[in-house]
Protein backbone atom coordinates (compact mmCIF):
# COMPACT_ATOMS: atom_id res chain seq x y z
CA UNK A 1 0.00 0.00 0.00
CA UNK A 2 2.59 2.60 1.34
CA UNK A 3 4.19 1.44 -2.52
CA UNK A 4 1.26 2.27 -4.12
CA UNK A 5 1.27 5.86 -2.83
CA UNK A 6 4.91 6.59 -3.24
CA UNK A 7 4.08 5.49 -6.79
CA UNK A 8 1.35 8.20 -7.22
CA UNK A 9 3.13 10.85 -5.79
CA UNK A 10 6.30 10.58 -7.99
CA UNK A 11 3.79 10.18 -10.76
CA UNK A 12 2.89 13.56 -10.42
CA UNK A 13 5.57 14.82 -9.60
CA UNK A 14 7.26 13.71 -12.71
CA UNK A 15 3.89 14.69 -14.79
CA UNK A 16 2.23 17.79 -13.15
CA UNK A 17 5.56 20.21 -12.36
CA UNK A 18 6.72 20.12 -15.70
CA UNK A 19 3.26 20.75 -17.41
CA UNK A 20 3.09 23.75 -15.52
CA UNK A 21 6.42 24.82 -16.65
CA UNK A 22 5.37 23.87 -20.27
CA UNK A 23 2.35 26.34 -20.38
CA UNK A 24 4.32 28.55 -18.89
CA UNK A 25 6.56 28.42 -21.79
CA UNK A 26 3.91 28.39 -24.27
CA UNK A 27 2.26 31.61 -22.92
CA UNK A 28 6.02 33.16 -23.06
CA UNK A 29 6.26 31.85 -26.36
CA UNK A 30 2.54 33.08 -27.25
CA UNK A 31 3.48 36.47 -25.76
CA UNK A 32 6.19 37.26 -27.64
CA UNK A 33 4.54 35.83 -31.01
CA UNK A 34 1.91 38.22 -30.12
CA UNK A 35 4.21 41.36 -29.98
CA UNK A 36 6.28 40.79 -32.77
CA UNK A 37 2.74 40.54 -34.39
CA UNK A 38 1.88 43.70 -32.85
CA UNK A 39 5.15 45.28 -34.31
CA UNK A 40 4.54 44.24 -38.02
CA UNK A 41 1.10 45.51 -37.63
CA UNK A 42 -0.86 42.34 -37.67
CA UNK A 43 -3.27 43.28 -35.10
CA UNK A 44 -5.46 40.06 -35.89
CA UNK A 45 -2.56 37.66 -35.57
CA UNK A 46 -1.12 39.60 -32.21
CA UNK A 47 -4.91 39.52 -30.69
CA UNK A 48 -4.67 35.49 -31.41
CA UNK A 49 -1.15 35.18 -29.73
CA UNK A 50 -2.10 37.59 -26.67
CA UNK A 51 -5.79 35.76 -26.01
CA UNK A 52 -3.51 32.35 -26.00
CA UNK A 53 -0.98 34.12 -23.08
CA UNK A 54 -4.10 35.50 -21.29
CA UNK A 55 -5.46 31.79 -20.59
CA UNK A 56 -2.82 30.75 -18.98
CA UNK A 57 -0.66 33.46 -17.50
CA UNK A 58 -3.47 35.03 -16.01
CA UNK A 59 -1.73 37.03 -13.42
CA UNK A 60 0.54 38.84 -15.91
CA UNK A 61 -0.52 42.49 -16.22
CA UNK A 62 1.68 43.02 -19.71
CA UNK A 63 0.14 39.78 -21.13
CA UNK A 64 -3.49 41.81 -20.59
CA UNK A 65 -2.04 45.27 -21.45
CA UNK A 66 -0.49 44.15 -25.03
CA UNK A 67 -4.27 42.42 -25.34
CA UNK A 68 -6.20 45.76 -24.86
CA UNK A 69 -3.66 47.44 -27.33
CA UNK A 70 -4.75 44.89 -30.78
CA UNK A 71 -8.10 44.56 -28.77
CA UNK A 72 -8.19 48.71 -29.44
CA UNK A 73 -6.17 48.37 -32.93
CA UNK A 74 -9.04 46.03 -34.35
CA UNK A 75 -11.91 48.20 -33.33
CA UNK A 76 -13.11 46.28 -30.26
CA UNK A 77 -13.61 48.57 -28.03
CA UNK A 78 -15.34 47.02 -25.19
CA UNK A 79 -12.54 43.94 -25.27
CA UNK A 80 -10.24 46.64 -25.07
CA UNK A 81 -11.74 48.21 -21.87
CA UNK A 82 -12.05 44.68 -20.20
CA UNK A 83 -8.49 43.84 -20.80
CA UNK A 84 -6.92 47.24 -19.50
CA UNK A 85 -9.48 47.00 -16.91
CA UNK A 86 -7.62 43.35 -15.92
CA UNK A 87 -4.48 44.92 -15.82
CA UNK A 88 -5.23 48.04 -14.15
CA UNK A 89 -6.31 45.40 -11.71
CA UNK A 90 -3.58 43.48 -11.47
CA UNK A 91 -1.14 46.52 -11.65
CA UNK A 92 -2.76 49.40 -10.35
CA UNK A 93 -0.27 51.82 -11.01
CA UNK A 94 0.41 50.77 -14.76
CA UNK A 95 0.51 54.33 -16.50
CA UNK A 96 -0.40 53.65 -20.16
CA UNK A 97 -3.75 50.94 -19.13
CA UNK A 98 -4.93 53.81 -17.11
CA UNK A 99 -4.35 56.60 -19.76
CA UNK A 100 -6.10 54.42 -22.31
CA UNK A 101 -9.25 53.36 -20.26
CA UNK A 102 -9.80 57.76 -18.84
CA UNK A 103 -9.23 58.58 -22.96
CA UNK A 104 -11.69 55.64 -24.19
CA UNK A 105 -14.23 56.42 -21.24
CA UNK A 106 -14.07 59.97 -22.69
CA UNK A 107 -14.45 59.00 -25.81
CA UNK A 108 -17.32 56.89 -25.34
CA UNK A 109 -19.04 59.43 -23.57
CA UNK A 110 -18.39 61.96 -26.67
CA UNK A 111 -19.72 59.63 -28.73
CA UNK A 112 -23.20 58.91 -26.73
CA UNK A 113 -23.41 63.03 -26.96
CA UNK A 114 -23.14 62.76 -30.73
CA UNK A 115 -25.58 60.11 -30.82
CA UNK A 116 -27.97 62.40 -28.84
CA UNK A 117 -26.86 64.95 -31.16
CA UNK A 118 -28.00 62.68 -34.23
CA UNK A 119 -31.01 61.78 -32.85
CA UNK A 120 -31.74 65.37 -32.56
CA UNK A 121 -31.44 65.91 -35.99
CA UNK A 122 -33.97 63.20 -37.09
CA UNK A 123 -36.39 64.69 -35.17
CA UNK A 124 -36.16 67.80 -36.87
CA UNK A 125 -36.32 66.15 -40.09
CA UNK A 126 -32.96 67.06 -41.33
CA UNK A 127 -32.40 63.49 -42.80
CA UNK A 128 -29.08 64.43 -44.94
CA UNK A 129 -27.32 65.77 -42.29
CA UNK A 130 -28.13 62.82 -40.35
CA UNK A 131 -26.98 60.17 -42.55
CA UNK A 132 -23.97 62.00 -42.96
CA UNK A 133 -23.51 62.11 -39.33
CA UNK A 134 -24.03 58.66 -38.82
CA UNK A 135 -21.38 57.95 -41.74
CA UNK A 136 -18.59 60.06 -40.14
CA UNK A 137 -19.41 58.41 -36.90
CA UNK A 138 -19.43 54.76 -38.25
CA UNK A 139 -15.70 55.82 -39.30
CA UNK A 140 -14.06 55.75 -35.89
CA UNK A 141 -12.77 53.01 -33.98
CA UNK A 142 -13.75 54.40 -30.56
CA UNK A 143 -17.42 52.99 -30.73
CA UNK A 144 -18.79 50.31 -28.34
CA UNK A 145 -21.22 47.07 -30.03
CA UNK A 146 -23.70 49.02 -28.89
CA UNK A 147 -22.68 52.10 -29.90
CA UNK A 148 -22.20 51.01 -33.50
CA UNK A 149 -25.62 48.87 -33.76
CA UNK A 150 -27.61 52.44 -32.24
CA UNK A 151 -25.57 54.75 -35.10
CA UNK A 152 -26.22 52.19 -37.63
CA UNK A 153 -30.10 52.20 -36.44
CA UNK A 154 -30.11 56.01 -37.30
CA UNK A 155 -28.33 55.83 -40.29
CA UNK A 156 -31.38 53.64 -41.37
CA UNK A 157 -33.97 55.32 -40.04
CA UNK A 158 -32.28 58.03 -41.92
CA UNK A 159 -32.50 56.90 -45.66
CA UNK A 160 -35.67 55.26 -44.60
CA UNK A 161 -37.36 58.89 -44.49
CA UNK A 162 -35.06 59.61 -47.46
CA UNK A 163 -36.93 56.98 -49.77
CA UNK A 164 -33.82 54.56 -50.21
CA UNK A 165 -35.32 52.09 -49.06
CA UNK A 166 -32.68 49.71 -50.61
CA UNK A 167 -30.06 50.86 -48.52
CA UNK A 168 -31.89 51.16 -45.56
CA UNK A 169 -32.64 47.28 -45.68
CA UNK A 170 -28.36 47.23 -46.41
CA UNK A 171 -27.80 48.72 -43.21
CA UNK A 172 -30.08 46.54 -41.42
CA UNK A 173 -29.08 43.56 -43.10
CA UNK A 174 -25.59 44.54 -41.55
CA UNK A 175 -27.17 45.23 -38.13
CA UNK A 176 -29.23 41.50 -37.81
CA UNK A 177 -25.83 40.19 -38.77
CA UNK A 178 -23.01 41.45 -37.10
CA UNK A 179 -24.56 43.51 -34.17
CA UNK A 180 -28.44 41.94 -33.60
CA UNK A 181 -27.45 41.29 -29.90
CA UNK A 182 -26.72 45.05 -29.46
CA UNK A 183 -29.83 45.83 -31.39
CA UNK A 184 -33.31 47.16 -30.55
CA UNK A 185 -35.88 44.46 -32.21
CA UNK A 186 -38.59 47.17 -32.13
CA UNK A 187 -36.57 49.73 -33.91
CA UNK A 188 -35.10 47.21 -36.64
CA UNK A 189 -38.33 45.44 -37.41
CA UNK A 190 -40.14 48.73 -37.80
CA UNK A 191 -37.46 50.26 -39.50
CA UNK A 192 -37.47 47.15 -42.20
CA UNK A 193 -41.18 47.26 -42.42
CA UNK A 194 -41.03 50.65 -43.42
CA UNK A 195 -38.36 50.23 -45.88
CA UNK A 196 -40.62 47.26 -47.34
CA UNK A 197 -43.32 49.58 -47.89
CA UNK A 198 -41.09 52.46 -49.25
CA UNK A 199 -39.30 49.88 -51.94
CA UNK A 200 -41.68 50.44 -55.39
CA UNK A 201 -40.39 47.51 -56.84
CA UNK A 202 -42.08 44.74 -54.33
CA UNK A 203 -45.88 44.78 -53.21
CA UNK A 204 -46.03 46.34 -49.59
CA UNK A 205 -47.45 42.72 -48.60
CA UNK A 206 -44.05 42.04 -46.30
CA UNK A 207 -43.96 45.32 -45.30
CA UNK A 208 -47.60 45.81 -43.73
CA UNK A 209 -46.39 41.94 -42.13
CA UNK A 210 -43.55 43.80 -40.54
CA UNK A 211 -45.63 46.87 -38.75
CA UNK A 212 -48.24 44.27 -37.68
CA UNK A 213 -45.74 42.34 -35.92
CA UNK A 214 -44.42 45.43 -34.21
CA UNK A 215 -47.22 46.28 -33.29
CA UNK A 216 -48.14 42.93 -31.66
CA UNK A 217 -44.68 42.12 -30.20
CA UNK A 218 -43.90 45.84 -28.43
CA UNK A 219 -47.29 46.90 -27.66
CA UNK A 220 -47.46 50.10 -25.86
CA UNK A 221 -43.69 51.15 -27.34
CA UNK A 222 -43.32 54.32 -29.59
CA UNK A 223 -42.06 51.59 -32.23
CA UNK A 224 -45.56 50.27 -31.55
CA UNK A 225 -47.54 53.27 -31.87
CA UNK A 226 -45.31 54.41 -35.23
CA UNK A 227 -46.23 51.20 -36.90
CA UNK A 228 -49.56 52.06 -36.02
CA UNK A 229 -49.70 55.36 -37.39
CA UNK A 230 -48.02 54.41 -40.64
CA UNK A 231 -50.42 51.36 -41.17
CA UNK A 232 -53.63 54.05 -40.67
CA UNK A 233 -51.71 56.53 -43.02
CA UNK A 234 -50.97 53.89 -45.66
CA UNK A 235 -54.97 53.11 -45.39
CA UNK A 236 -55.96 56.55 -46.43
CA UNK A 237 -53.34 56.97 -49.45
CA UNK A 238 -55.02 53.62 -50.46
CA UNK A 239 -58.53 54.55 -49.56
CA UNK A 240 -59.15 57.77 -48.07
CA UNK A 241 -62.61 57.73 -46.18
CA UNK A 242 -64.41 58.71 -42.96
CA UNK A 243 -63.15 55.94 -40.97
CA UNK A 244 -59.49 55.92 -41.98
CA UNK A 245 -59.26 59.57 -40.97
CA UNK A 246 -61.16 59.12 -37.84
CA UNK A 247 -58.28 56.74 -36.66
CA UNK A 248 -55.74 58.96 -37.17
CA UNK A 249 -57.31 61.71 -34.92
CA UNK A 250 -57.76 58.92 -32.31
CA UNK A 251 -54.29 57.72 -32.92
CA UNK A 252 -53.02 61.74 -32.28
CA UNK A 253 -55.63 62.29 -29.31
CA UNK A 254 -53.78 59.01 -28.01
CA UNK A 255 -49.92 60.05 -28.77
CA UNK A 256 -50.30 63.39 -28.75
CA UNK A 257 -46.40 63.61 -28.02
CA UNK A 258 -44.98 61.23 -30.41
CA UNK A 259 -42.13 62.04 -32.48
CA UNK A 260 -44.72 61.48 -35.65
CA UNK A 261 -47.57 63.56 -34.55
CA UNK A 262 -46.58 66.23 -36.77
CA UNK A 263 -46.43 64.62 -39.44
CA UNK A 264 -49.79 62.83 -38.15
CA UNK A 265 -50.82 66.33 -37.68
CA UNK A 266 -50.30 67.38 -41.44
CA UNK A 267 -51.45 64.34 -42.84
CA UNK A 268 -55.07 64.93 -40.89
CA UNK A 269 -55.35 67.66 -42.29
CA UNK A 270 -54.77 66.78 -45.65
CA UNK A 271 -57.46 63.96 -45.21
CA UNK A 272 -60.03 66.40 -43.95
CA UNK A 273 -59.17 68.51 -47.25
CA UNK A 274 -59.18 65.11 -49.51
CA UNK A 275 -62.58 64.62 -47.88
CA UNK A 276 -64.12 68.00 -48.58
CA UNK A 277 -63.21 68.19 -52.11
CA UNK A 278 -65.68 65.20 -52.47
CA UNK A 279 -68.87 67.08 -50.97
CA UNK A 280 -70.82 68.81 -53.61
CA UNK A 281 -69.78 72.00 -55.18
CA UNK A 282 -70.68 74.91 -52.14
CA UNK A 283 -73.23 77.24 -52.82
CA UNK A 284 -72.62 80.96 -52.61
CA UNK A 285 -74.46 81.55 -49.15
CA UNK A 286 -73.16 78.25 -47.64
CA UNK A 287 -70.51 78.06 -45.14
CA UNK A 288 -67.21 76.62 -43.95
CA UNK A 289 -67.38 73.22 -44.09
CA UNK A 290 -66.79 71.62 -40.87
CA UNK A 291 -64.14 69.39 -42.59
CA UNK A 292 -62.02 72.14 -43.29
CA UNK A 293 -62.97 74.35 -40.24
CA UNK A 294 -60.96 71.16 -38.54
CA UNK A 295 -58.52 70.92 -41.33
CA UNK A 296 -57.49 74.68 -40.69
CA UNK A 297 -57.75 73.86 -36.97
CA UNK A 298 -54.95 71.39 -37.80
CA UNK A 299 -53.09 74.21 -39.76
CA UNK A 300 -53.09 76.65 -36.97
CA UNK A 301 -52.07 74.20 -34.24
CA UNK A 302 -49.13 73.06 -36.94
CA UNK A 303 -47.69 76.71 -37.26
CA UNK A 304 -48.09 77.60 -33.46
CA UNK A 305 -45.41 74.51 -33.25
CA UNK A 306 -41.60 75.00 -34.04
CA UNK A 307 -41.64 74.03 -38.03
CA UNK A 308 -38.93 74.98 -40.67
CA UNK A 309 -39.97 77.98 -42.74
CA UNK A 310 -40.28 75.90 -45.86
CA UNK A 311 -42.58 73.63 -44.11
CA UNK A 312 -44.60 76.67 -42.76
CA UNK A 313 -44.68 78.61 -45.72
CA UNK A 314 -45.78 75.32 -47.91
CA UNK A 315 -48.69 74.60 -45.19
CA UNK A 316 -50.07 77.98 -45.25
CA UNK A 317 -50.37 78.05 -49.23
CA UNK A 318 -52.46 75.01 -49.40
CA UNK A 319 -54.54 76.10 -47.16
CA UNK A 320 -55.21 79.35 -49.37
CA UNK A 321 -54.77 77.33 -52.46
CA UNK A 322 -57.95 74.79 -51.13
CA UNK A 323 -60.00 77.57 -50.41
CA UNK A 324 -59.39 79.47 -53.30
CA UNK A 325 -60.37 76.03 -55.55
CA UNK A 326 -63.23 74.80 -53.06
CA UNK A 327 -64.71 78.57 -52.63
CA UNK A 328 -63.50 81.22 -54.34
CA UNK A 329 -64.33 79.79 -57.61
CA UNK A 330 -68.06 78.57 -57.75
CA UNK A 331 -68.48 82.34 -55.60
CA UNK A 332 -68.65 81.18 -52.05
CA UNK A 333 -66.33 84.18 -50.83
CA UNK A 334 -68.01 84.65 -47.18
CA UNK A 335 -66.61 80.89 -46.41
CA UNK A 336 -63.56 81.73 -48.04
CA UNK A 337 -62.84 84.73 -45.86
CA UNK A 338 -64.12 82.70 -42.85
CA UNK A 339 -61.60 80.36 -43.43
CA UNK A 340 -58.41 82.99 -43.89
CA UNK A 341 -59.39 85.10 -41.04
CA UNK A 342 -58.85 81.35 -38.89
CA UNK A 343 -55.46 80.86 -40.52
CA UNK A 344 -54.84 84.44 -39.58
CA UNK A 345 -54.90 83.63 -35.99
CA UNK A 346 -51.84 81.43 -36.28
CA UNK A 347 -48.12 82.98 -36.28
CA UNK A 348 -47.46 83.32 -39.57
CA UNK A 349 -44.15 84.08 -41.33
CA UNK A 350 -44.49 88.19 -42.65
CA UNK A 351 -44.82 86.80 -45.89
CA UNK A 352 -47.20 84.38 -45.45
CA UNK A 353 -49.24 86.62 -42.94
CA UNK A 354 -48.79 89.40 -46.25
CA UNK A 355 -50.28 86.75 -48.68
CA UNK A 356 -53.13 86.41 -46.30
CA UNK A 357 -54.12 89.88 -45.59
CA UNK A 358 -54.12 90.25 -49.31
CA UNK A 359 -56.06 87.14 -50.18
CA UNK A 360 -58.88 88.46 -47.15
CA UNK A 361 -58.89 92.25 -48.60
CA UNK A 362 -59.30 90.60 -52.22
CA UNK A 363 -61.87 88.50 -51.51
CA UNK A 364 -64.06 90.94 -49.44
CA UNK A 365 -63.22 93.39 -52.47
CA UNK A 366 -65.35 90.61 -54.55
CA UNK A 367 -68.40 90.20 -52.11
CA UNK A 368 -68.77 93.71 -51.83
CA UNK A 369 -68.54 94.15 -55.53
CA UNK A 370 -70.69 91.40 -56.46
CA UNK A 371 -73.23 92.39 -53.72
CA UNK A 372 -73.53 96.16 -54.49
CA UNK A 373 -74.14 95.30 -58.29
CA UNK A 374 -76.63 93.16 -57.84
CA UNK A 375 -78.39 95.66 -55.79
CA UNK A 376 -77.93 98.16 -58.38
CA UNK A 377 -79.11 96.18 -61.24
CA UNK A 378 -82.43 95.97 -59.14
CA UNK A 379 -82.23 99.78 -58.55
CA UNK A 380 -81.97 98.87 -54.52
CA UNK A 381 -78.13 100.13 -54.04
CA UNK A 382 -78.37 102.05 -50.69
CA UNK A 383 -77.22 105.48 -50.30
CA UNK A 384 -75.42 107.21 -47.25
CA UNK A 385 -72.53 106.35 -46.20
CA UNK A 386 -69.85 103.55 -47.36
CA UNK A 387 -71.78 100.25 -46.73
CA UNK A 388 -70.20 97.99 -44.17
CA UNK A 389 -69.31 95.47 -46.18
CA UNK A 390 -67.20 97.37 -48.70
CA UNK A 391 -65.43 99.31 -45.65
CA UNK A 392 -64.77 95.78 -44.65
CA UNK A 393 -62.73 95.60 -47.91
CA UNK A 394 -61.35 99.10 -47.52
CA UNK A 395 -59.79 98.37 -43.84
CA UNK A 396 -58.71 94.93 -44.91
CA UNK A 397 -56.27 97.43 -47.53
CA UNK A 398 -55.21 99.84 -44.86
CA UNK A 399 -54.86 97.66 -42.27
CA UNK A 400 -52.03 96.07 -44.69
CA UNK A 401 -50.64 99.65 -46.02
CA UNK A 402 -50.07 100.27 -42.38
CA UNK A 403 -48.27 97.00 -41.71
CA UNK A 404 -46.62 96.18 -44.95
CA UNK A 405 -45.99 99.61 -46.22
CA UNK A 406 -44.10 97.98 -49.58
CA UNK A 407 -47.15 95.44 -49.77
CA UNK A 408 -48.77 96.64 -52.59
CA UNK A 409 -52.08 97.06 -50.80
CA UNK A 410 -52.55 100.92 -51.58
CA UNK A 411 -52.37 100.22 -55.04
CA UNK A 412 -54.66 97.58 -54.24
CA UNK A 413 -57.40 100.14 -52.53
CA UNK A 414 -56.59 102.64 -55.39
CA UNK A 415 -57.47 99.70 -58.05
CA UNK A 416 -60.69 99.27 -55.56
CA UNK A 417 -61.79 102.71 -56.08
CA UNK A 418 -61.74 102.98 -59.74
CA UNK A 419 -64.14 99.83 -59.45
CA UNK A 420 -66.38 101.34 -57.54
CA UNK A 421 -66.53 104.26 -59.68
CA UNK A 422 -67.37 101.90 -62.79
CA UNK A 423 -70.46 100.82 -60.56
CA UNK A 424 -71.62 104.17 -60.20
CA UNK A 425 -71.58 104.70 -64.27
CA UNK A 426 -74.47 101.90 -64.72
CA UNK A 427 -76.98 104.22 -62.37
CA UNK A 428 -78.50 106.51 -63.87
CA UNK A 429 -78.17 110.17 -62.78
CA UNK A 430 -81.50 111.93 -60.63
CA UNK A 431 -83.52 114.22 -62.73
CA UNK A 432 -81.65 117.47 -60.43
CA UNK A 433 -78.05 116.43 -59.34
CA UNK A 434 -77.69 118.32 -56.15
CA UNK A 435 -74.49 115.37 -54.98
CA UNK A 436 -72.50 112.86 -56.44
CA UNK A 437 -73.87 109.33 -56.90
CA UNK A 438 -74.07 107.13 -53.48
CA UNK A 439 -71.33 104.98 -55.20
CA UNK A 440 -69.26 107.88 -56.37
CA UNK A 441 -68.96 109.09 -53.09
CA UNK A 442 -67.56 106.26 -51.38
CA UNK A 443 -65.35 105.82 -54.46
CA UNK A 444 -64.02 109.63 -53.87
CA UNK A 445 -63.82 108.25 -49.89
CA UNK A 446 -61.58 105.34 -51.15
CA UNK A 447 -59.25 107.57 -53.59
CA UNK A 448 -58.86 110.33 -51.35
CA UNK A 449 -57.49 108.32 -48.17
CA UNK A 450 -54.86 106.86 -50.91
CA UNK A 451 -53.87 110.49 -52.10
CA UNK A 452 -53.64 111.52 -48.03
CA UNK A 453 -51.76 108.52 -47.29
CA UNK A 454 -48.95 108.92 -49.90
CA UNK A 455 -47.33 105.87 -49.19
CA UNK A 456 -47.17 104.80 -52.76
CA UNK A 457 -46.44 106.98 -56.02
CA UNK A 458 -48.34 104.67 -58.40
CA UNK A 459 -51.60 104.73 -56.23
CA UNK A 460 -51.52 108.05 -55.70
CA UNK A 461 -51.66 108.74 -59.08
CA UNK A 462 -54.15 105.91 -59.98
CA UNK A 463 -56.68 107.10 -56.91
CA UNK A 464 -55.85 110.57 -58.11
CA UNK A 465 -57.36 109.89 -61.95
CA UNK A 466 -60.14 108.17 -60.71
CA UNK A 467 -61.23 111.58 -58.57
CA UNK A 468 -60.69 113.64 -61.89
CA UNK A 469 -62.76 111.12 -63.62
CA UNK A 470 -65.59 111.85 -60.97
CA UNK A 471 -65.02 115.44 -61.63
CA UNK A 472 -65.20 115.70 -65.28
CA UNK A 473 -68.20 113.60 -64.84
CA UNK A 474 -69.72 116.21 -62.44
CA UNK A 475 -68.09 118.90 -64.52
CA UNK A 476 -71.03 118.42 -66.81
CA UNK A 477 -73.43 119.91 -65.13
CA UNK A 478 -73.99 123.17 -65.70
CA UNK A 479 -77.30 124.41 -63.94
CA UNK A 480 -76.67 126.34 -60.35
CA UNK A 481 -77.54 123.66 -58.56
CA UNK A 482 -74.95 120.87 -60.05
CA UNK A 483 -72.12 123.16 -61.44
CA UNK A 484 -70.09 124.01 -58.06
CA UNK A 485 -70.23 120.01 -57.18
CA UNK A 486 -66.96 119.38 -59.79
CA UNK A 487 -65.67 122.30 -58.21
CA UNK A 488 -65.70 121.08 -54.70
CA UNK A 489 -64.88 117.56 -55.30
CA UNK A 490 -61.68 118.63 -57.35
CA UNK A 491 -60.76 121.38 -54.00
CA UNK A 492 -60.45 117.90 -51.63
CA UNK A 493 -58.27 116.37 -54.34
CA UNK A 494 -55.70 119.77 -54.27
CA UNK A 495 -55.99 119.45 -50.56
CA UNK A 496 -55.17 115.87 -50.39
CA UNK A 497 -52.48 115.67 -53.05
CA UNK A 498 -48.68 116.90 -51.82
CA UNK A 499 -47.46 119.62 -53.82
CA UNK A 500 -44.32 117.22 -54.13
CA UNK A 501 -46.44 114.61 -55.96
CA UNK A 502 -45.75 114.78 -60.04
CA UNK A 503 -49.56 115.05 -60.40
CA UNK A 504 -49.51 118.30 -58.30
CA UNK A 505 -49.22 120.58 -61.13
CA UNK A 506 -52.03 119.45 -63.51
CA UNK A 507 -53.72 118.79 -60.50
CA UNK A 508 -53.71 123.04 -59.92
CA UNK A 509 -54.18 123.63 -63.30
CA UNK A 510 -57.51 121.90 -63.24
CA UNK A 511 -58.04 123.79 -60.29
CA UNK A 512 -57.67 126.84 -62.42
CA UNK A 513 -59.88 125.80 -65.02
CA UNK A 514 -62.84 124.71 -62.71
CA UNK A 515 -62.90 128.21 -61.01
CA UNK A 516 -62.55 129.77 -64.06
CA UNK A 517 -65.89 128.01 -65.09
CA UNK A 518 -67.77 128.30 -62.07
CA UNK A 519 -67.10 131.79 -62.22
CA UNK A 520 -67.80 132.43 -65.74
CA UNK A 521 -71.19 130.40 -64.51
CA UNK A 522 -72.11 132.50 -61.97
CA UNK A 523 -71.24 135.64 -63.70
CA UNK A 524 -73.84 134.30 -66.80
CA UNK A 525 -76.52 133.32 -64.11
CA UNK A 526 -76.36 136.96 -62.79
CA UNK A 527 -76.94 138.23 -66.10
CA UNK A 528 -79.75 136.40 -67.00
CA UNK A 529 -81.50 136.97 -63.56
CA UNK A 530 -80.26 140.90 -64.06
CA UNK A 531 -78.39 141.33 -61.05
CA UNK A 532 -75.77 143.04 -63.02
CA UNK A 533 -74.85 144.56 -59.65
CA UNK A 534 -73.90 141.20 -57.90
CA UNK A 535 -70.97 140.79 -61.16
CA UNK A 536 -69.44 144.57 -60.55
CA UNK A 537 -69.10 143.05 -57.18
Amino acid sequence: MRRAATYLIVTVMLTGVPSAAWAQADAEAAFDAGKAAYAKGDFEKAREQFEMASKTDVRNPEVFLWLGRSYHQLGQVNDAVAAWTKTLALAPNEPYAKKMLDALRGQLARIDTKIRLIEAVLGEELYSTARTQCRVLLAEKALTDAQRAKVLTLQAAALVEMNRAAEAVAVLQEIAVRHGAHADPAQTTLLLGLAKMGARATPPTEGLALLRKVLADHAGTPQAARAEYELIAWRIGEWLDDAAAADLKKWLAANPNHPQARTARRRLMGAYLGLTGRLPRPKEDDGLADLDNQAIALAVDLLSRAMRAPDARALAKQIRSHLTSRYIRPGSYAAAIAGIEALLRAPLARADRLDALLALASWRTELALRQLTRQAARGKLPGGPTPKVLADAVAGYEAIGREFPAGGAWAQSAMLARRVNDLAKTIPWPVRVTAPKAAQSWALEIALRVVKADADAAAVTQAAKTVTAIVNELAKFTRPAGRPLALAVHTQLLAALSPDHSAWNGAMLKQLDLLDANAKGVFSDNVQAGRGADNAK
